[in-house]
Formats: C-alpha cells, sequence, structure tokens
C-alpha cells in the first residue's frame, strides 16, 4: 500500500512538471498559443538557401558564381612574348550574407579561383535608419559604375582596359564607407587602407578616400538617366614610393600589352572624371572618363583612359527594371521566357560592343596607348545561367609614342582575343 502511494504522488508530480514545461496546446477552434516561439524557416529559390527566424529578426543567405573561361589569341606576337591560350575557372565563389536584427547585416564572399583562397568581402553594415547605410570592413571603394557593378551583370567577361588605370589605387580594402541615396541621387565616400592581404614586405600602408556622386532623374521600368561624377586621392606608404600600371591581353594570358614599369618616387595618385548612363527600353548606353594625376618629386604625371558601349536585349528585355538608384548601378539582365523546351521560352539575348583605351605615356615615362574595340553575345537562358561569347581586337597600340620595337605592346596591334564564358549565379 505505501509503494502504491508513492507510485500514485510520483505521476502526480511528472504531470505537474510536464504541464508547466509543455506550451499549452491551441483550442479546438484553432486559436494560437499566447506567446509562440519563433521557428527556423529553410527556403531554396534561384538567388541560393535562405535561412532565417519566423520573426524576421535574424537570417542566412547563401549563393555563389561560377566563372569558367576559355581564351584564344589571333595574331600572336611573336616568340617569347605569346600569349597563353587555355581554360580556367576564372572566378569561384562561395558567398554568405545575413541581418542580425532589423538593423545590422553582414556581408562575406570568399574566391577558389586558380586553386588558391581568396577573401573578396568581409564586412558588417547598419542601416537602422532609411536612405542611409554604414559599412565597415574589406569591400569595394566607391569609384566607378563598371567597378561598382559586378562581374556578374557587365555585358562583357572582363571590365575595359581603362579599368586597369583605377584598379591599382582604388580596389578592395579594408575601411569604412558610408552610402546616401534618395529617389532621385545617390551618394557615397569612404576612407581606406589597403587590402586584407597579409603584408609581409615590410612596407608601411598606404591610405587613401574614394567619393562618389549620382544623379537619375529618370529610372522607371523602361528608361534611365544617369550621370555621376567620382573622385579619389591615395598616399603611397612613406617607405615605397613606387607605383607601376600596365594591362593585359586576357587575365589567362599574363602578356602585358602596356606597362608603365616602375615609377618611383610617388607620393600620390589623385583620380577624377565623370560616367553616365542612358537606358532606353532595350538599349543601354554606358559611358566613363578618368585621368590620374601622378604627384611624384620632380616633374609631375598625368594619364587617362576611358570606354563607351552599348548594349541591346535583342529579345526585347530592359536593363532598366534592374537599375538600382540605392546603389548607383545596374544588376543583369532577367529573361522574360527563361529557356524551356517544354515551354517553348528562349531565355534572353544581348548583343553589346564597347570601345575602351588607355594612355600611360607622359614626360619619361614611355608605358604607351592602347585601343580595343569589343563586341560581345551573351545568352540568359534564365536568371542563374548566362552564356559568353567575348571578341576583343587590339586596334592601336601607338607606337609612336614610344613603346620599343620588339616589346609585347608595340607587337600586339592587330592581335584579338576570342573569350568565352560559362556563368553559374546563385
Amino acid at each position: 500500500m505505501q509503494f502504491c502511494s508513492i507510485a500514485r504522488r510520483g505521476r502526480t508530480w511528472l504531470l505537474a512538471a510536464l504541464a508547466l514545461a509543455l506550451p499549452a496546446a491551441p483550442s479546438l477552434a484553432g486559436e494560437a498559443p499566447a506567446s509562440a516561439t519563433p521557428v527556423t524557416t529553410v527556403t531554396l529559390d534561384r538567388r541560393g538557401l535562405n535561412v532565417g527566424a519566423s520573426d524576421g529578426a535574424f537570417s542566412i543567405h547563401i549563393g555563389g558564381r561560377i566563372h569558367a573561361d576559355g581564351s584564344w589569341h589571333v595574331g600572336d606576337p611573336g616568340a617569347g612574348q605569346g600569349a597563353t591560350d587555355g581554360t580556367e575557372i576564372r572566378r569561384g565563389r562561395i558567398d554568405m550574407r545575413g541581418t542580425v536584427g532589423d538593423e545590422w547585416g553582414w556581408f562575406s564572399e570568399f574566391d577558389f579561383a586558380d586553386n588558391d583562397v581568396a577573401i573578396k568581402d568581409l564586412w558588417f553594415a547598419y542601416a537602422g535608419t532609411d536612405g542611409l547605410r554604414r559599412v565597415a570592413g574589406h569591400q569595394k571603394q566607391p569609384y566607378s559604375l563598371a567597378v561598382e557593378m559586378s562581374s556578374n551583370d557587365i555585358a562583357f567577361t572582363e571590365r575595359g582596359i581603362d579599368n586597369d588605370l583605377i584598379i591599382p589605387f582604388i580596389d578592395r580594402a579594408i575601411g569604412v564607407r558610408v552610402d546616401a541615396w534618395g529617389e532621385h541621387w545617390f551618394t557615397a565616400a569612404g576612407f581606406y587602407g589597403e587590402s586584407i592581404e597579409p603584408n609581409k614586405s615590410g612596407r608601411d600602408e598606404g591610405y587613401g578616400t574614394a567619393g562618389r556622386a549620382v544623379f537619375s532623374p529618370i529610372h522607371d521600368e523602361q528608361h534611365v538617366v544617369h550621370v555621376g561624377f567620382r573622385g579619389a586621392w591615395r598616399a603611397t606608404p612613406e617607405n615605397d614610393r613606387m607605383i607601376q600600371i600596365r594591362d593585359e591581353t586576357s587575365h589567362f594570358s599574363n602578356l602585358f600589352v602596356l606597362d608603365t614599369d616602375d615609377i618611383m618616387n610617388v607620393s600620390s595618385v589623385t583620380l577624377y572624371g565623370p560616367e553616365m548612363g542612358l537606358t532606353l527600353g532595350p538599349v543601354t548606353f554606358l559611358g566613363e572618363y578618368n585621368r590620374a594625376h601622378v604627384n611624384r618629386s620632380g616633374r609631375d604625371l598625368d594619364f587617362q583612359s576611358g570606354h563607351a558601349s552599348v548594349s541591346w536585349a535583342i529579345t526585347g528585355e530592359s536593363l532598366a527594371s534592374a537599375y538600382r538608384i540605392d546603389a548607383g548601378e545596374y544588376k543583369r539582365l532577367s529573361p522574360d521566357n527563361p529557356f524551356s523546351l517544354r515551354d517553348g521560352g528562349c531565355g534572353a539575348f544581348e548583343l553589346g560592343l564597347r570601345y575602351a583605351y588607355l594612355d600611360v605615356t607622359d614626360e619619361d615615362v614611355r608605358g604607351g596607348e592602347e585601343q580595343a574595340l569589343t563586341s560581345s553575345l551573351n545568352w540568359y537562358a534564365n536568371d542563374n545561367l548566362r552564356l559568353m561569347f567575348n571578341y576583343t581586337d587590339i586596334v592601336d597600340t601607338d607606337r609612336a609614342r614610344g613603346l620599343p620595337s620588339g616589346s609585347a605592346g608595340y607587337e600586339a596591334e592587330g592581335m584579338s582575343v576570342f573569350t568565352v564564358r560559362g556563368q553559374v549565379t546563385f
């Protein structure tokens, strides 16, 4: 009897404990518990894998990109200077981004191309104020529409040769940046050190600032008018006053057409110039000009570069629908009818043409001048898959401006480069 009494009391205590630990069950009328605990949701869509709390307080998105390239040259400059033909994984990236609460966000992106690991982006941001974003970490600097646009989105496999005047000074770096925007304008400015790569050279780090302002009086589903101006300034380290500017025929080739060699005793470099964009339905025009003033002991130097391009979505889509005023840039074309043998969709087709030039000859520096014409044919099977075919002709290297006979730049005039890319993004 005593054992049975103890068992009954134990069962009563256990039932009472369970009643306190478990949430109340919903009634037959379907009423929800008074204090429901947020649950984790997992979804998979065209943009990648998404994990988040049901109340929206926290989220993680996992995405990435694969750019597989093949490049071939016609008009090789000769023995000992030939361009390299072949294939490569140009980019193989995994990215993760997320939110912490309603006001904080973060982003990380790692590139596994070249059978190596490189950190591209690693930053966090505060966006608790409408129309204002503050970013700190390893990130892009706000200079140039072409630089700000992702390689996933531009109409060509590579940015123009004019970009080689910019990247040595305003590539990704550790710093702070503030973006602000309204209905018809966008501005961004930041202060930066150098990249996230370990400093094993014994040199001090350089530092600099960059800024960009954009005005877009018109941006709707079919039309965009975009005008902007940008500027950047960068100081070289006191114990390494050297810079070098050069460009290669393709990322894979390592054949440098223009090369200033080492420019010594440089204290700072100032970059500035305008940019423009115009979208009229399926046709988009883009253009940029850059001027670089090199401050050094002795006579200063002035270099310049620029490009003008036009793209046409022959299947009728408009890049205007992909324009983002809160970033002052275009995203990529999205096909109205994704490719499908079952449904009859053909995807989107795009034609592009770009003229670009780079001039790195001034005073005693004989880096040379180059002009290149690139045409492109792109097929967007859907929002995630794109095939690209580019043909670039080096129309002029301006041998009269000092390129020595027998140099790669002297011999490269008339060379052509054909590049094909398979691109997957998610």
